[in-house]
C-alpha cells in the first residue's frame, strides 16, 4: 500500500502489517526515519504547460491533426484505427487538437549494474504523441513520473505504485488542462470544456473483471477461481481512467521479435542448454504428431537422431566464420563478432538490436545453403514479417495482407519444429499485424527509446 492521501499518517501497512518504518538504532529519539521504500513522483502537468509555453513545440503540438499522408500509409499513429476511434467516441476530445494523447511506459534496470548488488528500480515514462516523427520518442519529449523502488519487479502491485500518476490523468481529463482555460493565450475568449465519456469499448473485458479487486485493495490474494476459471490476476488500475483503447494491451514487438530470434537460432544451431529440440521435445513429438522421423518413443534412450531443421558441425563453423568477417555500415549495428565462441560453436551476448539486425537482415541469407527449402522459406517468412512490421511507414493494405498471411507463417513453424519449440512469443506473431494496423508504426510503441532512457539514467546513477 501507499501511505498517502487518507493513509498518510499510518505506521503500518493495512493489509500485511508491516511497518513503515525502519526501527531506529541507537538512543536518538529526535533523528529522522527512514521508510522501507521510498516512491518518487514527479507530475506531469507542467512539463505538459512547458510545451505549449515553448515557440519550439507549441505549433508542432496540433501537428496529429494537420499533417497530409498517402493514402493508405501510416507514418503515425494519428493515423491508425485506434487513434481515430478514440476521435469517434470522444468527439468533444477530438474537436481540439491541442489535447494531448500519452503513451505511457514502465520498465526496470539495474542502477548497480549487472555485477553490483541484486536491486532493480522501475521508472515510468510518459510521452507525448502529438508531436511529428521528427520529434516524437525522443528522449527530451519523454517525461520521467514515477520511479517505483526496488529490489524486485513489482509484478501485480505495480498498481499500487501507480495511483498518484492515474489520479493525475483522471484529473486532466476531468478538469482538463490549465490552458484549456486560459483565455489569452490560445482563442480569444474561449473556454474548452469537456466531461468524461462513458465507456464505449472493452465491454466484454469489464464484464470479465469488474467484480475483482484491484491490487490496491487487495495486495495478498489472487481473483476466486484464479488458475482454474480464468487467469485474471487483478482488476487493472487502468480501468479506473475514464477512456478506453482499442488496444487492450500493447504488444512489445523488440522483445517478441528477440526471443523468437533467441528460439529459432538457437535450435538450428543446436546449442546445448537452450536449443528447444531434446529428448523431452521428441518424446512429445512421439505424443503429439505424427512424424515418425524425429519421433522417440517414452522408453528409449540414447542419440537423437539429426532433425531437419539443425545444423552439423561443419556448417555451424561455416556459418559463425562469415558471422566474424561480417561487416555493416557504421552506426547500423555492433561488432556481431564480439559474440562469437567458435570453441563452442554459438554465439553469446546478444542484445535485442543485434537480434533485431539479425532476424531481419542476415537469416535469409545466413541459412540459404545450409537448410532444406523448405525449413529456409519458412523462417524467411518470418523474417520478412518482423521487418515489414518495423519499417518506419506502413502500407495498410500490405497489413491486412500480414494479418491473413500471418497464420499460415505461423503454421508453417508448426510443421517444422517439435511443439516444445513454441512457447506464447511465437503465438503472439498473429497479433503483431493487427496492431500494427490499429495501433500505427513500432517506432512509438516498442521498447528500444525507453531503454535509452533506462540506460541513461542507470549511466547518471553510476556517475554519482
Amino acid at each position: 500500500m501507499l501511505f498517502w492521501k487518507d493513509d498518510k499518517h499510518l505506521e503500518f501497512c493495512k493489509f500485511c502489517g508491516h511497518a513503515r518504518y525502519k526501527p531506529v538504532k541507537g538512543q536518538k529519539p529526535r533523528r529522522k526515519r527512514s521508510a522501507y521504500a521510498t516512491l518518487r513522483y514527479l507530475p506531469i502537468t507542467p512539463r505538459l504547460q512547458r510545451l505549449y509555453a515553448s515557440n519550439t513545440t507549441a505549433e508542432y503540438m496540433s501537428w496529429h491533426a494537420t499533417h497530409e499522408t498517402e493514402n493508405g500509409v501510416m507514418c503515425h499513429p494519428s493515423d491508425a484505427e485506434a487513434w481515430k476511434y478514440f476521435d469517434d467516441t470522444h468527439p468533444d476530445f477530438a474537436i481540439e487538437p491541442r489535447n494531448v494523447r500519452l503513451g505511457l511506459c514502465a520498465d526496470g534496470f539495474a542502477p548497480n549494474g549487472q555485477y553490483g548488488k541484486s536491486y532493480s528500480c522501475w521508472p515510468v515514462i510518459i510521452t507525448p504523441y502529438n508531436l511529428p516523427p521528427g520529434m516524437c520518442m525522443k528522449p527530451k519529449y519523454m517525461f520521467l513520473s514515477l520511479i517505483i523502488p526496488g529490489p524486485a519487479n513489482p509484478k501485480r502491485l505495480i498498481d499500487v505504485y501507480l495511483q498518484p500518476l492515474i489520479e493525475e490523468l483522471v484529473q486532466l481529463w476531468q478538469v482538463g488542462h490549465p490552458y484549456r482555460r486560459n483565455k489569452r493565450a490560445f482563442t480569444k475568449g474561449r473556454v474548452e470544456k469537456n466531461e468524461a465519456p462513458p465507456r464505449s469499448n472493452g465491454e466484454e473485458v469489464w464484464h470479465s473483471v469488474r467484480y475483482f479487486k484491484s491490487a490496491i485493495e487487495d495486495p495478498v490474494s489472487y481473483p476466486p477461481g484464479y488458475g482454474i476459471e480464468h487467469k485474471w490476476t487483478k482488476r487493472s488500475i487502468f480501468w479506473d481512467l475514464p477512456s478506453t483503447n482499442m488496444i487492450r494491451h500493447n504488444l512489445d514487438v523488440m522483445h517478441i521479435e528477440k526471443n523468437v530470434f533467441d528460439n529459432i537460432f538457437n535450435t538450428v544451431m543446436n546449442i546445448k542448454g537452450k536449443t528447444k529440440d531434446n529428448l523431452n521435445a521428441r518424446k512429445d513429438v512421439e505424443i503429439i504428431c505424427d512424424r515418425p522421423e524425429i519421433a522417440i518413443s517414452g522408453d528409449r534412450l540414447g542419440k537423437m537422431t539429426k532433425a531437419v531443421y539443425t545444423l552439423d558441425r561443419d556448417q555451424k563453423r561455416k556459418i559463425l566464420e562469415w558471422i566474424k568477417v561480417l561487416r555493416f555500415p557504421d552506426g547500423y549495428t555492433s561488432n556481431l563478432g564480439r559474440c562469437i565462441d567458435l570453441n563452442e560453436l554459438k554465439l553469446h551476448g546478444m542484445k535485442s538490436h543485434d537480434c533485431h539486425v539479425f532476424m531481419e537482415r542476415l537469416i535469409p541469407t545466413a541459412f540459404r545453403e545450409m537448410l532444406s527449402e523448405f525449413v529456409w522459406n519458412a523462417l524467411t517468412e518470418v523474417s520478412l514479417l518482423f521487418q515489414a512490421i518495423s519499417s518506419a511507414t506502413l502500407d495498410i493494405n500490405k497489413v491486412k495482407e500480414l494479418e491473413e498471411s500471418v497464420a499460415i507463417i505461423v503454421c508453417n513453424l508448426e510443421k517444422i519444429f517439435p511443439p516444445a519449440f513454441f512457447d506464447s512469443m511465437e503465438h503472439l506473431l498473429v497479433h503483431l499485424p493487427y496492431e500494427a494496423r490499429v495501433g500505427g508504426p513500432v517506432q512509438y510503441r516498442w521498447m528500444y527509446p525507453f531503454e535509452c532512457v533506462d540506460k541513461v539514467n542507470e549511466m547518471n546513477v553510476l556517475m554519482k
